[in-house]
């Protein structure tokens, strides 16, 4: 609301004041914006965005990796985990090996989550999907070059925040009415 009226203010001030006898574009409002008001949505469409763009894409790219990674025969091909080391998930959970028909399986549907939460159906169901899906899919990735590191580390952790985040649940439900007014 305060940028929307900054910038209001700036348009008036330029349309009135330096430039006289132009078509002057008419002031920004809170309407106008393609981004919802909830800044955890907001956030979020963003984030799934960019993670949709990403898997489309790389992951042609990371199938090939794995493909070759899976029957290299390397004794580290047999392990899987987050970051730059195979390592239990959390310290807690040993991811599988997955194969690659399976890799691919699991890429197509953590991607198809990530879509369906941007939709204002239910978009917390679908990120849980995603974050579960994220936890079969990047552990298998931890040797690639550009997936190795801390890089995927923060793609689990963030998903499940955005799933826990009830502030999510007012994109699905239609807005209550108004109270009555008093007698």
């Amino acid at each position: 609301p305060r940028l929307v009226s900054t910038a209001n203010e700036c348009w008036r001030r330029c349309s009135h004041e330096s430039l006289p006898n132009r078509i002057h574009p008419r002031p920004i409002s809170a309407e106008d914006s393609m981004l919802p008001e909830d800044p955890v949505r907001a956030f979020q469409l963003c984030y799934c965005g960019w993670l949709i763009l990403s898997m489309l894409t790389s992951s042609s790219q990371y199938q090939l990796f794995y493909t070759w990674f899976h029957s290299s025969g390397i004794g580290l091909a047999s392990k899987r985990g987050l970051g730059a080391h195979p390592s239990k998930l959390y310290g807690i959970i040993t991811p599988p090996a997955l194969t690659p028909l399976q890799m691919r399986a699991v890429g197509v549907a953590f991607t198809a989550c990530l879509l369906a939460s941007l939709a204002p159906l239910a978009p917390r169901p679908f990120l849980f999907g995603a974050f579960a899906l994220s936890l079969l899919y990047f552990p298998q990735l931890y040797a690639e070059a550009t997936l190795s590191g801390h890089n995927p580390i923060l793609v689990p952790a963030v998903l499940l925040l955005l799933a826990c985040a009830p502030s999510l649940d007012a994109a699905a439900s239609p807005p209550s009415p108004p109270p009555p007014p008093p007698p």
